[in-house]
């Protein structure tokens, strides 16, 4: 009876472990760790925004004037950053400045010039992503129209519990910033919109097969352990309770809700932004949520499955 008990809490501790722990390397660890220098970056290389805010209007550029490598190897490229207001008169006339930004991050001012990122176009929503010393969260795949033509991009927002939040909208391919929107408490501050740029953006080559085969696992590793059991079950005649099945199914809801939903998210993807500690209220109705809607599911995918799960389950006398 212990060597059963062994393997069962062995092999349910071994499953979680790998379909939660690899969830997070390809939400968490790769997108903070997988980082490359975008080609495109050479003295010269330019980008003129649009710039809206309470009460002004005005045109931001930002040109690279030199590109140099510090002591430490790594390539900095130092960037003239203007802004120019609408209507210059004695008491708002044009800024400049002289900033020095990371090839590898791309920040300034927590603010992100080009996103050059690992992602995973199936779990774009489940990642974050550690730029600087700031966490922006992956929002979504979409298109935007910048001077006429629609491009590919990607969603990253960052929000915080003081009410802030900042939009960034990146080309998939360059990882140019093609829109930057900022609010508070939902109500309207400032954006930028690409207006001008020497930096070729708008081509775009999909990488949806290559992510499906990488995201594979979190489904092949479920439908197969439950194949083999079952096929093994019925081999050897094994029979289990209603007890031992419900244990399956809520085991199963509980993993994968953490798994489709983690950390805090609706069962139907939606993000909750602001939640700072893992023991809020909505944080933990949003787990039991998740774990309550995925545990429907696999009951119902059992019923659905009648013919080869129920029969070899053993009503206690």
């Amino acid at each position: 009876m212990m060597r059963k008990v062994f393997l069962w809490a062995a092999g349910s501790t071994a499953y979680a472990a790998f379909m939660i722990g690899y969830l997070l390397l390809l939400t968490l660890y790769l997108p903070s760790i997988l980082i490359h220098e975008p080609d495109w970056i050479e003295v010269g290389s330019f980008a003129e925004y649009t710039a809206e805010s309470v009460g002004e209007n005005g045109t931001y550029t930002w040109r690279i004037i030199s590109i140099q490598t510090d002591v430490s190897g790594e390539r900095i490229a130092r960037i003239n950053r203007t802004y120019t207001p609408e209507r210059i008169n004695e008491w708002r006339n044009y800024s400049s400045s002289i900033s020095d930004i990371s090839l590898r991050d791309g920040i300034i001012d927590l603010s992100i010039f080009w996103f050059n990122r690992y992602y995973n176009v199936y779990l774009v929503d489940l990642s974050d992503f550690m730029i600087g010393d700031e966490i922006f969260g992956g929002e979504s795949l979409a298109e935007i129209s910048v001077r006429g033509q629609t491009v590919p991009c990607i969603w990253l927002k960052r929000h915080l519990p003081s009410g802030w939040g900042t939009g960034y909208c990146f080309d998939r391919e360059s990882g140019l910033l093609l829109y930057r929107g900022s609010a508070y408490h939902g109500g309207f501050y400032s954006r930028i919109v690409l207006k001008n740029t020497n930096i070729p953006i708008g081509s775009h080559h999909s990488k949806a097969i290559t992510d499906l085969l990488i995201v594979s696992p979190l489904f092949m590793v479920p439908i197969a352990g439950v194949t083999t059991g079952l096929h093994i079950a019925k081999k050897k005649k094994y029979t289990f309770s209603i007890r031992a099945w419900l244990f399956f199914i809520i085991f199963n809801g509980i993993i994968l809700g953490c798994v489709a939903n983690f950390p805090a998210r609706t069962p139907w993807g939606r993000r909750s932004w602001g939640i700072a500690s893992p023991f809020a209220p909505m944080r933990v109705t949003l787990i039991g949520l998740n774990a309550f809607f995925w545990i429907l599911v696999v009951g119902g995918a059992m019923s659905l499955i009648d013919d080869h799960a129920f029969p070899i389950i053993q009503k206690k006398q």
